[in-house]
């Protein structure tokens, strides 16, 4: 019920061209460095067919950095958007998911990406790990504080190599998108009952 409306997106798969896209996204506000430290921590690689899409919010107060750091280091493999728009049928043309244990994490499993998440804040924490439990698809690495950029690689290296596992898990979809619907029928049925147990005099 919590994602926004256009998520899932109605084309959920994109052609497979050789070149495989990350996402890499830790929520709207500040991304406590999260970013740079996936991007540098990977790209220390050298990284052949790999396109990295990296999405912040505007309100990220280290956005200025992340786009100097790119524009030095790796403007090639780094595609630096700020708020896009269409953001439902970026992420679907995505192969899978670097990203924060926030709300987002829903609208990427309508789509049916596999993820790597790494939680930014503690509230995260719990959440990012029993997203894991439930399918194999999510790798949970722990917090930002105390990540180890050995199981970062380790965890990328497994999802790049294992086409099948990418592009297969597109199906596997956790989220549906009909929370809202669900939501509001409840309502609905919950004033109908209300509406019949109370008689009309006392409204």
């Amino acid at each position: 019920a919590i994602i926004r409306p256009e998520f899932p997106p109605k084309n959920l798969i994109t052609p497979f061209l050789g070149n495989k896209r990350i996402l890499i996204t830790f929520g709207a506000g500040d991304d406590r460095g999260a970013i740079l430290y996936v991007l540098s921590s990977l790209l220390e690689h050298e990284l052949k067919n790999i396109k990295f899409i990296v999405v912040s919010g505007k309100n990220n107060p280290n956005n200025y950095n992340i786009s100097r750091w790119i524009e030095k280091q790796a403007s090639n493999k780094v595609d630096f958007r700020i708020n896009p728009n269409r953001i439902a049928e970026l992420y679907a043309s995505c192969d899978f998911a670097i990203m924060a244990g926030g709300t987002t994490v829903y609208e990427v499993a309508s789509i049916g990406l596999p993820m790597i998440i790494i939680a930014i804040a503690e509230n995260q924490i719990q959440h990012s790990h029993d997203w894991s439990k439930i399918s194999k698809s999510v790798k949970f690495l722990g917090s930002l504080e105390f990540l180890d950029k050995k199981d970062l690689i380790d965890v990328f290296h497994q999802l790049v190599s294992e086409d099948k596992l990418v592009r297969n898990n597109i199906n596997e979809v956790l989220v549906d998108g009909l929370g809202r619907n669900r939501v509001a029928q409840e309502i609905i049925n919950t004033k109908i009952k209300y509406e019949k147990d109370i008689p009309s005099n006392n409204f």
